[in-house]
């Protein structure tokens, strides 16, 4: 499938949630960019609208961004502004719009300009589709999650005494830049001793001294799509035994959500297996076997509160990512997400002693129909 085909069928599923008098005002970039693959500059600033109507798209941009050529599913118009928009609102009643990305001003501009009911747009009908990647999106991701592991095995080699955490931060971005990519996918963490008790830390012009943990935290955009890995080390060979009891405390957190996940993958291949065998079954059975965001939270916090760090498990266990560094699933207690076959998302348990240090261990990972696949070995 090419990519203007896999645009045509993105649009088409959203196209399908609208009733015939609705219409839906795009106004995230990312939203945009996976729909259209209109490249914005500056994800900060308004180049681009998309209304999207049952049988129509109309993609609104600034005359001085990149024009996609028109298809017979998508129209460019180098007019972004809500008089123009209006023009192609006829026959509509009710437009739905993004709260969370359409500013106030934008918000009066839009009434003032329209006589029509305003909606909320339901966020579901995207991330439905985001959080399955398709094979494009996996060759992308996959990339990104090897640029990443190959350029922490440079680093780690060139740690000396008296490397700033800035000055190591800055090698990973040269190292990245090398590499042909887009950049970084969020501002790197390099956090030495005590500094890495703070999750989000930014580095400091602090010297590495002997006999040091060192908490890493970076990730790759490449042509839009990012990886996300964390590593914590010690610098000198007396680790302390709280440093050792923390390292095995995670990895071992680490590796019961990997089981959670291979697990329930076999649960899933046999269960299907079983059914086919069964001739009463074949037609009448609907069961399934579903894990969901929630179980590999509770797993990766389950075995670190056993070890008795529960109060030191800050954060989430992951999150989903791709055209975003944060997006659904959250491996969190509140997420009930079922996990999916080409769903990539981080598992990242972590535990924090301030004053001492964090420890830290992020892999971003592929669920497949085989099990799941780590695009950040190292």
């Amino acid at each position: 499938m090419t990519q203007a085909s896999l645009y045509q069928k993105r649009l088409a599923y959203v196209a399908q949630q609208l009733k015939a008098e609705e219409a839906a005002l795009i106004s995230k970039p990312t939203d945009i960019f996976y729909l259209t693959g209109f490249p914005q500059l500056t994800p900060t600033e308004r180049e681009a609208f998309l209304l999207i109507k049952p049988k129509q798209a109309i993609l609104f941009q600034h005359s001085f961004s990149p024009t996609l050529p028109d298809k017979p599913w998508l129209k460019s118009i180098t007019k972004n502004n809500f008089s123009e928009i209006a023009l192609w609102l006829t026959n509509v009643e009710k437009l739905l719009i993004d709260e969370s990305t359409l500013t106030v001003s934008e918000f009066r501009q839009l009434k003032q300009n329209t006589n029509l009911f305003l909606s909320l747009l339901d966020q579901k009908w995207f991330w439905q589709l985001r959080m399955i990647k398709d094979e494009y999106e996996i060759d992308l991701l996959k990339q990104a999650g090897l640029i990443a592991t190959k350029v922490f095995c440079k680093i780690i080699r060139e740690l000396k005494t008296g490397l700033t955490e800035q000055a190591v931060a800055q090698q990973i971005t040269t190292l990245i830049s090398a590499e042909k990519t887009m950049g970084l996918a969020f501002p790197t963490i390099v956090a030495f001793g005590k500094n890495g008790a703070m999750p989000h830390y930014q580095p400091q012009n602090i010297k590495l001294k002997p006999e040091t943990p060192i908490l890493i935290d970076f990730g790759v955009n490449f042509e839009n799509y990012y990886s996300d890995m964390s590593r914590t080390i010690w610098f000198g060979k007396q680790p302390s035994a709280k440093f050792l009891k923390a390292e095995k405390a995670v990895k071992k957190a680490h590796q019961q959500v990997l089981a959670k996940l291979t697990t329930a993958n076999l649960d899933l291949k046999n269960k299907k297996t079983d059914l086919k065998n069964s001739e009463e079954n074949t037609t009448k059975s609907t069961t399934k076997i579903e894990l969901t965001a929630k179980d590999l939270d509770q797993a990766a916090r389950g075995e670190i509160a056993q070890r008795g760090f529960a109060d030191q498990f800050i954060h989430t266990t992951g999150h989903g990512l791709g055209l975003e560094i944060h997006e659904p699933p959250s491996l969190s207690w509140q997420d009930h997400t079922p996990i999916k076959p080409n769903m990539v998302f981080t598992i990242e348990p972590g535990i924090y002693f301030p004053g001492e240090f964090g420890y830290r261990h992020e892999d971003t990972v592929l669920m497949t129909d085989q099990g799941v696949k780590i695009l950040t070995v190292t």
